[in-house]
């Protein structure tokens, strides 16, 4: 378990007696934590829409439109929760 899912689990209350007891329900709160992350994921990388004055380019690379700099804050700050929580690609 990364060691802020650790710290934000003892904070909710979580402890080796709780696991035992979760274990005997088939709760595993390490899986919930991930679906949490994955999910809050999920809200930045597909809601994420650009704010007034932000420049947008075309690729004839990839004839395609792309903005400048919103999207790459929001790879960035999506990768960035990523890494905090230790979650894999």
């Amino acid at each position: 378990m990364n060691e802020r899912i650790k710290t934000l689990a003892k904070v909710a209350g979580y402890d080796e007696i709780n696991k035992a007891a979760m274990k005997l329900t088939g709760f595993d709160p390490e899986k919930f934590a991930e679906l949490i992350v994955q999910e809050c994921l999920s809200i930045v990388d597909s809601n994420n829409p650009r704010p007034p004055g932000t420049t947008i380019m075309y690729s004839l690379a990839k004839d395609e439109y792309f903005d400048t700099g919103w999207q790459v804050a929001v790879e960035t700050k999506s990768n960035q929760i990523k890494q905090h929580f230790g979650v894999e690609e």
